[in-house]
């Protein structure tokens, strides 16, 4: 269930933009919850000499421990940290070392014989802030209201019982849903079109978060749908009609929150039919 209030209190003292909904498919990459016990089993310590600021000549080198992921699952880990003495659930992941590019345990012992400290996302920190835990999916926020489209923003302290590392706008919304369609959709041989727009200042909508939505308001929200055999979920843009009061799929998409607008490529009447199971599936027919 959505908490409401809490998000709403976070959004006010700019820690979320609740309009910022993603989402982790849960057996992707193996991903699943994992309980704290079963989590700090897997883990792998590793320790060197870690070198700092070599023009500061009074700061020796110091052995460092690390914990890595040495699986090919990324796991989930849900937890309840405190910020101003509110409890605010938060999903913690680990970046497993042979998911890099240039395979991370190589990358470790470069990192080790120049002694330089082992990378964040490699070691456990808070992804973000959890929305809800479904059967399929775990709904989150980036923490933070000011993500760049390119790059992770930062880390941070931001818990008062804080003890791992917080990535603060791990990943821009648009860029997440982009990547969706972009490995899932606009693949292979499949004809192309160019993306349609939609300006919601100009026809009258507003961008909501799934669980703002109301079929009867000219809303748009994003909420993920199976729509291609054996492949990652899409992103699919819903409307709601003040008029009607009867929601319809504009298309597989997504937002550019600064411009309120959206870009979606629409479904032929067999993908829009195995779209609208899905969302029924998951949403019910209200």
């Amino acid at each position: 269930m959505v908490n409401k209030d809490l998000l709403n209190w976070l959004e006010e003292i700019g820690g979320i933009d609740q309009r910022f909904v993603l989402w982790w498919q849960k057996g992707f990459e193996d991903r699943r919850i994992y309980s704290e016990e079963e989590f700090n089993d897997v883990l792998e310590k590793v320790s060197y000499r870690v070198k700092y600021d070599p023009s500061e000549p009074l700061i020796k080198p110091e052995e460092k421990t690390f914990n890595v992921w040495p699986q090919n699952d990324v796991p989930i880990l849900l937890r309840d940290y405190f910020l101003e003495g509110r409890k605010v659930p938060v999903f913690i992941s680990i970046k497993p070392m042979s998911h890099d590019r240039n395979e991370g345990w190589r990358d470790l012992e470069y990192n080790k014989s120049e002694g330089f400290p082992l990378s964040a996302f490699h070691q456990p920190h808070i992804r973000g802030i959890v929305i809800e835990d479904t059967e399929d999916f775990l709904f989150w926020f980036p923490i933070g209201s000011s993500p760049m489209y390119y790059h992770t923003r930062g880390v941070r302290n931001l818990f008062d019982n804080q003890d791992i590392f917080c990535i603060i706008d791990p990943i821009h919304p648009s860029k997440f849903y982009h990547n969706l369609i972009k490995w899932e959709w606009t693949k292979g041989k499949r004809p192309q079109k160019e993306a349609l727009e939609f300006d919601c200042s100009k026809e009258g909508y507003k961008i909501v978060p799934y669980y703002d939505f109301n079929k009867e308001n000219n809303h748009l929200m994003i909420y993920p749908a199976h729509i291609l055999r054996k492949n990652l979920d899409l992103p699919v843009i819903i409307k709601g009609n003040k008029d009607t009061g009867r929601p319809g799929i504009l298309g597989i998409g997504s937002f550019y929150f600064r411009e309120e607008a959206a870009s979606y490529w629409e479904l032929d009447g067999g993908k829009q039919k195995i779209a609208r199971n899905s969302l029924i599936e998951r949403l019910g027919r209200t």
